[in-house]
């Protein structure tokens, strides 16, 4: 066996994953980001919803953690009518993206840089 085989299975795991808040149309939500965890973050617009897990110590233990956050996150956002997006169709909002992908809005200073920097791509 590799010396390094054990390396794969042994240290910290996290886990993030993307997707988009929907209202209870079925349109990308224009509301603001309704969290204020440091694992249910957004990203460049108010409507792209993240979930971030701790360090874990065992894959098993960072999914089941997402898992709970997930479930967090839908019943709270379900007291509002939204949901989130089982996939990311980002693609398709494209010709769209400036009405229906509310850049972010920070509270501190230095993600006010980080969304800067985001918002200079995000809109080509």
């Amino acid at each position: 066996m590799n010396i390094f085989s054990n390396y794969f299975f042994d240290g910290g795991f996290g886990l993030e994953r993307e997707t988009l808040r929907i209202d209870k149309n079925g349109r990308l939500a224009q509301t603001p980001h309704p969290f204020d965890d440091p694992h249910l973050q957004r990203d460049f617009c108010e409507n792209q919803f993240e979930i971030i897990t701790g360090v874990n110590d065992s894959v098993k233990n960072a999914i089941e953690e997402l898992a709970e956050w997930d479930l967090t996150a839908r019943k709270k956002l379900a007291e509002s009518g939204e949901k989130l997006l089982s996939i990311q169709i980002l693609h398709i909002f494209q010709t769209h993206r400036k009405s229906l992908l509310p850049i972010s809005v920070w509270k501190y200073q230095n993600s006010i840089i980080a969304n800067s920097l985001n918002r200079s791509t995000a809109n080509p």
